[in-house]
């Protein structure tokens, strides 16, 4: 937990310093409404464990994927979100064998969100992360993983149209975290970059199995505020 918090510090230090994550609304007036789009191609890594050993993990390039996401004013500071992605990496071969393998990873968040003027917030709610392991033509499914997470965003201007923002969720055996750049192109539309990791451990694939599960990379899209 200690760690945790200390990430939590370190992200919101960030964001306020000059860096930032898919740009976050935190003017929550009624009516408000924000939807990020946003291209990314993560890298998936997979770490196995089964009998109480470590039998390493493996990370692949992934293919290219969509981060989506929508927050929604509700009433005076208060608003809802959902976000998420299905990430899945490029195809591996197996060596000495005529077959390749590859992963995917399947996740949402969704919850309540609470802003405290333009620049910061607080939210709390589920998350749902689900993995799978894909070795032609067979394919394993884990259960789905769900936790309650609680977070923070943070955001600042750093220059003419030009904010940056850091967004950190905890919680269970999920964790989320971005930071990213986002710059107003048109009324309404931001061009927004971001770098982006999410952990899920412990995915069940059952008979002992378990897997801990890492995306991460670079996304770019659009976010449109109304």
């Amino acid at each position: 937990m200690k760690k945790r918090i200390g990430l939590l510090i370190a992200v919101l230090v960030v964001a306020f310093s000059g860096l930032a994550a898919a740009s976050p609304m935190t003017d929550l007036s009624a009516g408000k409404v924000a939807v990020d789009l946003l291209n990314w191609t993560p890298d998936l890594k997979g770490s196995l464990n089964a009998g109480g050993y470590n039998f390493g993990s493996d990370t692949i390039s992934g293919n290219g994927s969509l981060q989506y996401g929508i927050t929604v004013g509700v009433a005076q500071n208060w608003g809802v979100y959902f976000r998420g992605f299905d990430a899945q990496s490029q195809d591996k071969p197996i060596p000495g064998y005529p077959l390749s393998y590859n992963y995917e990873m399947s996740y949402q968040q969704y919850g309540l969100e609470y802003g405290f003027g333009e620049n910061f917030a607080v939210f709390a709610g589920g998350a749902n992360a689900k993995g799978k392991l894909n070795i032609s033509p067979l394919s394993f499914s884990s259960a789905d993983k769900n936790a309650f997470q609680i977070g923070a965003i943070a955001q600042a201007p750093v220059g003419k149209d030009l904010k940056a923002y850091g967004r950190l969720a905890v919680g269970g055996d999920i964790t989320d975290w971005e930071i990213g750049l986002s710059y107003l192109v048109a009324k309404n539309t931001e061009l927004t970059l971001n770098y982006r990791e999410v952990y899920a451990n412990k995915l069940d694939f059952g008979s002992g199995i378990t897997v801990d599960g890492n995306v991460k990379g670079l996304g770019y899209g659009l976010t449109f505020k109304f």
